[in-house]
């Protein structure tokens, strides 16, 4: 019996000297548990940082672009403006200008209507004048 007992107690001490072990395992565990924890908690936070850095400098970019959009429309609607303006003086000039010579061609279609009348009329005064003259000489 003292053989048993001696062997009981041999596994009563290898099963405390296990838990004690065990226990060890555990506390160290829960250290490496409670480290990962921390370890996930900031690797979090600085993807949250990085993440809000990353937007910033997204946004920065946008409205920088935004920015220079509106610039390059603002100067092609001045330049298109100015294209506009210049057309509509060129055109206004053509108008000018085709106003002046139909009124230069009708005034010189008018004095030569009125030539070729005042031809016809010298020329109707003309046979007139002879025509009396035939007549006056035929009645003598």
């Amino acid at each position: 019996m003292s053989n048993e007992l001696g062997s009981l107690r041999s596994k009563h001490e290898d099963s405390l000297v296990r838990l004690e072990e065990l226990e060890l395992c555990k506390a160290e565990l829960q250290k490496a548990l409670e480290q990962a924890k921390d370890d996930h908690s900031q690797a979090i936070e600085q993807l949250r940082v990085d993440h809000e850095r990353v937007l910033r400098l997204k946004e920065k970019e946008d409205d920088e672009l935004v920015d220079r959009l509106n610039e390059e429309h603002t100067a092609s609607l001045a330049s298109l403006r100015d294209q506009l303006c210049e057309a509509s003086l060129v055109l206004e000039a053509a108008y000018k200008d085709h106003a002046e010579a139909f009124g230069r061609l009708k005034a010189e279609h008018e004095d030569e209507i009125r030539r070729r009348l005042d031809e016809a009329d010298s020329a109707l005064a003309m046979a007139r004048e002879e025509h009396q003259t035939v007549l006056e000489e035929t009645k003598a």
